[in-house]
């Protein structure tokens, strides 16, 4: 069995053993949570231009990875496709902290990776798709953060995390059994960047701009 092989193998047997519990934070794949779709408003009238008009969307059933990406599973991507690690950060890299220092073409290309390694269709959520899951989807409580309230309990941000990524899935989940939506590290999606939402309307799945100059990113930091 050739080295390939070997660590599709190990990839499996990790997946397998790492989808209960604490865990989840080990698996060299992302752990993946199913999205039933609906209809939401997104955008905020209390916030900046470029998150208004606020307006309803509908979004099909999706999945989305249940943590951030962390460097164990980059590592494990980086291995097998031949490519460099990014930057390190000035703390040093640590198995299950979120992966930092990646383009959005570094995002896109692990998603690619992770179709052709599975099988199955990977990518980038859409800045709608990632909204509504932040905020618990269906079963959204209309919490202030991603789950709660009271940040503390669910995110990481700059006073209580001495300026460092952590590790994932430490704080509590959202409505959806998502960690880390709100704080720890900015997240990539799909879509390019307006300075405002195109419609009042009600759209299905929206893409975004065609175009653009810089790509979302949605999560804090």
């Amino acid at each position: 069995m050739d080295s390939m092989s070997n660590l599709i193998r190990y990839l499996i047997i990790m997946l397998i053993y790492s989808t209960s519990g604490k865990d989840i934070w080990s698996s060299p794949l992302p752990k993946m949570v199913f999205v039933q779709g609906g209809v939401f408003k997104i955008g905020d009238m209390r916030g900046d231009a470029d998150e208004q008009p606020v307006h309803a969307v509908h979004l099909t059933d999706y999945h989305i990875a249940k943590t951030e990406i962390t460097l164990l599973q980059w590592k494990a991507y980086c291995s097998t496709a031949h490519r460099a690690m990014p930057a390190s950060t000035a703390w040093g890299w640590i198995d299950h902290h979120s992966i930092v220092n990646i383009s959005w073409d570094d995002a896109t290309d692990y998603c690619k990776w992770l179709s052709a390694e599975t099988g199955k269709r990977y990518r980038l959520p859409s800045e709608a798709e990632w909204e509504f899951a932040a905020r618990g989807g269906k079963l959204s409580k209309g919490f202030l953060y991603s789950g709660s309230n009271d940040v503390d309990k669910v995110g990481f941000y700059k006073a209580l995390s001495s300026e460092l990524t952590q590790l994932v899935a430490q704080k509590d989940s959202n409505e959806l059994g998502l960690y880390d939506m709100s704080g720890n590290v900015w997240e990539w999606c799909a879509d390019w960047y307006a300075n405002a939402y195109p419609s009042a309307d009600e759209v299905k799945d929206p893409k975004g701009p065609l175009t653009g100059r810089f790509r979302i990113i949605r999560g804090g930091g």
